[in-house]
């Protein structure tokens, strides 16, 4: 039982190192958009960054 619970701490510990990476990636990314993309790619960017801030959160 304690090995799973352990497996299972290691596995939330992964999934939360790899919400951080892309959540820094998300930054990096919004922070080199300056440029406004064409209005079907800006929908496109914003359904993906509200989808990714609601799984963030």
């Amino acid at each position: 039982k304690m090995a799973a619970q352990h497996r299972e701490m290691e596995r939330l510990i992964e999934s939360r190192q790899r919400l951080h990476t892309i959540k820094d990636q998300i930054t990096s990314l919004h922070q080199t958009m300056s440029t406004p993309p064409v209005p079907s790619q800006q929908g496109k960017n914003k359904f993906l960054f509200e989808l990714i801030y609601l799984c963030l959160n």
